[in-house]
């Protein structure tokens, strides 16, 4: 059989190989090009192309490959959506909010071709696997909010998962912004900001909302930025974040917040040659609201994003202890450190335990461009 990992990496027996690896009973190409079971994250896969025969080079920056298809979208279809209003509504509990796969439809506009299977890679993962934001936040501290940005695949020659740069939406949805907006208990969307790339940590002013009530925190992707929360902002695109659901947040008191407002970023240190992640960087930030305070058993960790906070420690991943940590009232105390990379194929996010486990935050690191 001519796959590996369920990759298929041979044209031999493709038809065999590709029913196989889909776990699909059609023998015939319109039912595999049309299967329901085909990964839509795959870089290779059957793609809308005027063209029974289409150019197969496959350069290594993506730009011009095939299996972008003619709209240049690798074959996902994003919700349509008028307004930031619509945002909420789109979330679904099996993640896919609204995102949708066109299969080639057969005929000369658009032909099942068996041979856009090549390279197919059936376990690939969405441009954005995670969201995550703060659980409680007083009013002196900010809402993090940040999703973790699917970057391994430097080369784009060979089989892989679709990321962000390689789709195309009347632009680059790489070059899009990441936001968030807080919906209270009555479904008003309270406020929204969107200042930062995907994979920056984006930080929510808390300051003005309503004591102790439950916020859900829905991500979205737009156009243009949003630099302020009372930005009326009446022309944009609005897009919800594939492969994500909401958050919540409560707005608690100083006391119940525990008094220590916790900022953690993380930034991958990239090769400029190879473009290979070598190492991480990271930033801790902490203040104390609510008087004086000491943290013992402090901890930082770099975790594979397949792993649980709870789960055993992996080779590979790593672990610092922070020491014990003096805060005085509203002077921020900032530690900074790197993680050297043991493997450099893997995805990693940062987290930290502070007092014994009193206090956590968790960050996924940002890829910056070796090449700017």
């Amino acid at each position: 059989m001519a796959n590996s990992n369920n990759v298929i990496t041979s044209p031999v027996n493709l038809r065999s190989d590709v029913a196989s690896v889909l776990g699909t009973s059609a023998a015939n190409v319109s039912g595999l090009c049309t299967s329901h079971e085909i990964n839509m994250w795959s870089r290779c896969k059957p793609v809308h192309i005027a063209s029974a025969a289409p150019d197969r080079s496959m350069p290594s920056d993506g730009e011009g490959a095939w299996w972008k298809g003619s709209m240049k979208n690798c074959g996902i279809k994003p919700p349509p959506v008028a307004s930031y209003e619509e945002i909420p509504k789109l979330y679904t509990e099996d993640k896919m909010n609204g995102y949708t796969y066109e299969r080639p439809w057969g005929g000369s506009g658009s032909p099942y071709r068996l041979a856009d299977f090549l390279l197919y890679k059936h376990n690939a993962w969405a441009p954005i696997f995670a969201f995550q934001c703060d659980s409680k936040v007083s009013q002196s501290g900010t809402i993090s909010c940040s999703v973790g940005i699917n970057i391994t695949d430097v080369d784009k020659s060979g089989p892989g998962s679709i990321t962000l740069s390689d789709i195309d939406f009347g632009t680059n949805l790489e070059t899009w912004w990441f936001g968030a907006m807080l919906v209270d208990s009555s479904n008003r969307i309270v406020r929204k900001l969107a200042n930062v790339k995907p994979g920056v940590s984006l930080e929510m002013p808390a300051r003005g909302l309503t004591l102790g009530q439950y916020y859900d925190v829905y991500p979205f992707l737009c156009m243009n930025k949003i630099d302020s929360i009372y930005d009326l902002d009446s022309v944009n695109l609005f897009l919800p974040v594939m492969n994500c659901s909401p958050g919540r947040v409560k707005y608690v008191s100083e006391e119940e917040a525990g008094g220590l407002v916790i900022n953690l970023n993380a930034e991958y240190v990239t090769h400029p040659t190879t473009g290979l992640n070598t190492a991480v960087k990271w930033e801790l930030k902490l203040k104390a609201t609510n008087g004086n305070m000491t943290l013992r058993n402090n901890w930082i960790s770099l975790r594979f994003i397949t792993s649980d906070v709870i789960d055993p420690f992996q080779a590979g991943e790593q672990q610092k202890s922070l020491g014990d940590k003096d805060l005085t009232l509203d002077n921020p105390v900032v530690i900074s450190g790197q993680f050297d990379l043991m493997d450099f194929l893997q995805e990693y996010y940062v987290y930290v335990t502070l007092s014994n486990g009193k206090y956590t935050k968790k960050a996924y690191p940002l890829a910056l461009n070796p090449n700017p």
